[in-house]
């Protein structure tokens, strides 16, 4: 009995992960030359365009991270929008990996007791792909980038699968995969940046700024 009972406080602090919300802060990581400063969405379109993500949690965070990497490593000081960015999520997926198809056989084999205790059932990969496009003040599409990343292997178990509420420090493997793809594909998208940025502001130099 008391073997179990380890077993299940084991289990649960294994996959309980209790999130700081410094998971959603920039990083230090800026650009040598700075694109002029944009309006995040474009026009009446949303901020964050997607097909696949339902969850208003969600794209809260993508869109969190979006904005303060944009202002502390990207955008200059510009006080005016000099034109758009749009940032649009094409492909959203969670591919099970080959531990995790090991960890839901051994889940039914049980009968879903290990489950119940906290065992792992699944692990799962999130693959994303976002389209950012640049656009001057008159909506003209100046570049887009197709970026692809995949996040590490997150467990799944009962107690952590369906924890969405964003009041709770504990956060589901799904949501902490998604902020951590949406770091990796900001990287590179700044990486892919750093080669256009003189084209890039002086075409919207030549539109000049929203407003004007």
């Amino acid at each position: 009995m008391k073997k179990i009972l380890l077993f299940t406080l084991s289990s649960l602090m294994f996959s309980c992960v209790t999130i700081n919300p410094s998971i959603l802060k920039p990083g230090n990581n800026e650009i040598p030359k700075r694109l002029h400063k944009l309006e995040i969405g474009k026009g009446e379109t949303t901020v964050i365009r997607t097909e696949s993500i339902k969850s208003v949690t969600v794209q809260k965070d993508y869109f969190t991270i979006l904005e303060r990497e944009l202002e502390a490593n990207v955008f200059d000081d510009s006080r005016k929008n000099w034109g758009y960015l749009e940032y649009k999520i094409v492909f959203n997926v969670d591919n099970p990996t080959s531990k995790g198809r090991k960890y839901f056989i051994i889940t039914n084999l049980t009968g879903w007791l290990s489950f119940i205790f906290g065992y792992p059932v699944w692990e799962i990969e999130k693959t994303m792909e976002v389209e950012i496009g640049i656009y001057d003040k008159n909506e003209t599409k100046l570049k887009k980038y197709n970026i692809v990343a995949t996040s590490e292997p997150k467990v799944v178990t009962m107690y952590n699968m369906s924890t969405w509420n964003p009041d709770m420090s504990t956060w589901s493997p799904d949501r902490i995969a998604g902020v951590e793809v949406t770091r990796d594909i900001i990287e590179k998208f700044k990486l892919e940046l750093e080669n256009d940025i003189d084209y890039l502001n002086k075409q919207l130099e030549a539109a000049g700024p929203l407003g004007q």
